[in-house]
């Protein structure tokens, strides 16, 4: 339960600062859960590396990837990357070294990485000033960048986000800061996974840990998702409160949200909600499939509801009646071509 309750923290601080998770992760791993530095460092960078990978997706549709970035970022941080993993396998494992040459390293990361996110809206306001610099250059520096990122990374997990970000701004002024941060991202991902695989290669990723961390995250986003954090802090025991038998202290409405949460978590293809959320007022029930539809795109849900307000959230609308099935027109101020909705829709208005 405490390493949930890191999750929540992180999440927190992630969204009010900016900081990558590396940063906040591996430093809580080590110190509140005593874990190994190489074995934190190692775990977490393959954990980043599957939570970001959905980053890119949304970024890559919205445009916000400069692929050819990426591409030089990783002629420098791939080579680096294997290096470092190469020199902590041969020189630091068999010498009993590695936890404290990671542990001071990573110490160095993050007080750069701090520096990184406080001096960063200065540099934001200053880099409009600086002359602009060859296209040859920009390549050079980019390309030397990832050298750092891939050294630093693959040594703490640390580094990536921050740093990455606020190099980037230096160097590409004129980019915009979501096509900055896509492009950080989109570099991330192959660099926290080629790191991870070294760290494995070496033993030092727990993969119990790492299946862990997986089902927190996906734990936390359906508990945004589903709007149900509210619930769980009005609970005087938070996470670890007894709900009694068949959740005799929650309301119809929470049951049903939690066992909506339930059928998500494995991220079918087709959900069926039959009357699943007939307990819930039109207004929590609009933000939840609204938040239901931004986070899982390619789940195809058909709902089935005697609640004629909640059609105008579908995308298709169908009225069976004895045997046939009709095809409704979607709502058009707030009416349809249906009769039968119609007057549903009168009543409940």
């Amino acid at each position: 339960m405490l390493l949930t309750l890191s999750g929540f923290i992180i999440g927190i601080l992630i969204g009010l600062t900016g900081v990558g998770g590396g940063s906040l992760m591996t430093p809580i791993l080590i110190m509140a859960f005593k874990i190994p530095a190489a074995v934190a460092v190692g775990t977490d960078l393959l954990y980043a590396s599957i939570t970001k990978s959905f980053g890119v997706l949304g970024h890559h549709k919205q445009n916000h990837i400069d692929w050819s970035i990426v591409k030089q970022l990783m002629l420098g941080s791939i080579p680096a990357s294997f290096l470092t993993s190469y020199f902590l396998s041969h020189n630091l494992v068999n010498n009993n070294q590695m936890a404290s040459f990671i542990e001071l390293f990573l110490g160095i990361a993050l007080i750069i990485t701090s520096f990184a996110v406080f001096f960063q809206p200065l540099i934001i306001s200053k880099i409009l000033k600086r002359p602009n610099i060859s296209s040859f250059k920009r390549q050079k520096y980019t390309i030397v960048l990832g050298i750092i990122l891939g050294f630093i990374v693959t040594l703490t997990s640390v580094g990536a986000g921050a740093i990455g970000v606020t190099m980037l701004l230096l160097i590409y002024p004129s980019l915009s800061i979501k096509k900055i941060i896509g492009t950080d991202i989109a570099h991330a991902v192959p660099l926290t996974l080629i790191s991870g695989i070294g760290h494995a290669a070496i033993g030092t990723v727990s993969f119990s840990l790492l299946l862990y961390l997986i089902l927190v995250h996906q734990f936390l986003v359906l508990l945004q998702v589903l709007i149900l954090k509210e619930v769980i802090n009005m609970l005087p025991n938070k996470l670890n409160e007894k709900i009694g038998e068949d959740g005799a202290k929650l309301s119809g409405g929470q049951l049903q949200r939690i066992g909506i949460a339930r059928a998500l978590y494995l991220e079918p293809e087709i959900l069926v909600l039959d009357e699943a959320t007939n307990a819930l007022d039109i207004n929590t029930e609009r933000l939840l499939f609204n938040s239901i539809k931004k986070h899982y795109k390619n789940i195809t849900i058909i709902w089935i509801t005697h609640r004629a307000s909640s059609l105008s959230l579908c995308n298709n609308i169908y009225h069976l009646n004895k045997n046939n099935i009709k095809l409704v027109d979607n709502f058009k101020n707030n009416t349809t071509n249906d009769e039968y909705i119609n007057k549903i829709l009168t009543k409940e208005t």
